[in-house]
């Protein structure tokens, strides 16, 4: 694990810092429907901080998954720079 973790930390060092924002949609509860998912990453200090507000309130189908499987979701974007 320490191994990983630094090389994660370098590679945020290698990341220009700053602040970047991203929105995109999904299928909503209904047909035509659209939920917002709105992301500003903010690079900085040797820390990758993501902020989803902005981001439509869950809706009920199944298309939202788990706050672990989002977490996990950003450490697989974010180590692929």
């Amino acid at each position: 694990m320490d191994f990983t973790e630094r090389r994660f930390a370098a590679a945020i060092k290698r990341l220009p810092p700053g602040t970047y924002v991203a929105e995109d949609c999904i299928d909503g509860d209904t047909e035509g429907a659209l939920a917002k998912i709105r992301v500003q990453l903010t690079i900085g200090n040797g820390k990758l901080e993501f902020d989803f507000t902005g981001t439509d309130p869950q809706i009920k189908s199944s298309r939202y998954f788990l706050n672990d499987a989002a977490t996990t979701e950003i450490y697989t974007v974010a180590q692929s720079f």
